[in-house]
């Protein structure tokens, strides 16, 4: 009985978490690499012309805090500009055939074959780094690997997008 109640709450518990919902974040061309070092400061500055509701800008803040990197809005040493283009839900459905039908059709009067269908949540951001010695722009692309709720997979990827800016800066 024990067993039982321990791995119902350790299951609610792993569904629970924003970070379940998998996800993966991809660029459009080669990357960015900024050479940064600790105490340097940065800027960030979020345009969203989408007006989707975000707290992306306080968890890039933190990944970049994280580095040993320290904000600074008046004299910044590397600048983020950040476009939040879009933030999608995407159903498409794929016919996937039966393997009876590759000899001979028995069925003539059923439907042929059965749809697969995928759900998935994206989303997109253009992002321009202004160094005083280094700078590059991209443009990230994140997905999720299912649906789940709105949410879960918009904090998922988020986080995916902040891990990946994160990526950019290489400390000495």
């Amino acid at each position: 009985m024990r067993f039982c109640l321990i791995f119902l709450v350790l299951f609610f518990t792993a569904c629970s978490s924003s970070k379940f919902v998998q996800s993966n974040a991809e660029l459009n061309n080669e990357g960015i690499f900024i050479k940064a070092r600790v105490n340097e400061s940065f800027k960030i500055t979020l345009q969203n012309p989408s007006s989707i509701e975000t707290n992306f800008k306080e968890s890039l803040k933190e990944e970049l805090l994280s580095l040993g990197l320290k904000e600074d809005i008046n004299n910044p040493d590397y600048e983020l500009l950040i476009n939040l283009v879009n933030f999608k839900k995407h159903i498409y459905a794929l016919k996937v055939s039966r393997s009876g039908t590759f000899f001979y059709d028995f069925t003539p009067m059923e439907p042929r074959g059965e749809w697969m269908v995928e759900n998935y949540y994206s989303m997109q951001m253009n992002i321009k780094i202004k160094g005083k010695q280094d700078s590059g722009q991209t443009s990230i692309l994140a997905k999720t690997a299912f649906i789940s709720d709105k949410t879960r997979c918009q904090l998922s990827l988020e986080n995916s997008i902040a891990k990946q800016i994160k990526s950019f800066f290489f400390m000495q």
